[in-house]
């Protein structure tokens, strides 16, 4: 089933995202790729899982839209975190940005949907 810019699982349960992505998602995307490769424990990747199921979980869309975005090396890259303080602490500043990013993108993806 579809609705706008996101689509049901079988279920009807869970509703993921399709299509077209916002400049919100991409930024939010990146930040979360940028602290993925150097190890942040803080963004709630688990240990070696992959960027593109990280990100899927994330963004709450099909792994397959991430392979199409990004064709980067490194998708397949599992999650391993880092134990350098200086790398931690300078991780920390950056998932601060996190919640405001999410929520513009959020905000977002509300709005056009309820335009559709």
């Amino acid at each position: 089933m579809t609705s706008g810019n996101h689509y049901n699982d079988d279920d009807g349960s869970i509703a993921y995202r399709s299509g077209k992505w916002t400049a919100e998602e991409e930024e939010y995307a990146e930040k979360l790729i940028q602290l993925f490769f150097s190890g942040c424990e803080d963004i709630g990747a688990c240990e070696g899982q992959s960027l593109r199921a990280f990100l899927a979980m994330k963004l709450r869309c099909a792994r397959m839209r991430i392979s199409k975005k990004f064709t980067m090396d490194g998708l397949g890259k599992r999650f391993k975190k880092c134990t350098d303080p200086i790398v931690y602490e300078s991780n920390r500043m950056e998932v601060m940005k996190l919640p405001s990013l999410e929520l513009n993108f959020r905000l977002k993806d509300d709005v056009y949907n309820l335009t559709d």
